[in-house]
């Protein structure tokens, strides 16, 4: 069995930053993707770690086209009220920014330069002129 699921879609709104109490960071997000061959779409919660998050942090905001691949992850907690609450989202372990250099505001018209490889950043270029102005693959 595999539990691995892959969205492109646009961000609802800027991605959610914080740490968690182990100091881990963390960024949530929900992709809005569309269903094919339907004018619906699905509002898919999705959450990112460590460099991933940061970076999702850093460079994505509403609107911002991306893909993801990740799992599905449903988890149950207590809330500050005492109530239960049961969260099915999914978890990001690689993201691509979709987005052409300077098509979204002023987000994306930046140099992203990735020379340095943290983490579990990589980047990967494409040699076809149709992939010449996309932006990196996080890991």
């Amino acid at each position: 069995m595999v539990n691995k699921t892959i969205i492109v879609g646009r961000l609802t709104a800027k991605p959610t930053f914080d740490t968690s109490s182990t100091g881990t960071a963390y960024s949530r997000f929900t992709i809005a993707a569309s269903r094919v061959s339907s004018d619906q779409a699905d509002f898919i919660p999705c959450v990112a770690f460590r460099k991933t998050a940061e970076l999702a942090d850093q460079y994505l905001d509403k609107g911002s086209m991306v893909a993801i691949e990740g799992r599905i992850n449903s988890s149950n907690y207590t809330n500050k009220e005492g109530k239960n609450v049961s969260r099915i989202e999914v978890v990001t372990d690689r993201l691509t920014f979709l987005d052409k250099k300077g098509s979204r505001n002023n987000n994306q018209s930046k140099d992203y330069s990735n020379s340095s490889k943290n983490d579990n950043t990589e980047s990967k270029s494409e040699s076809m002129n149709d992939f010449d102005d996309l932006d990196f693959v996080f890991e």
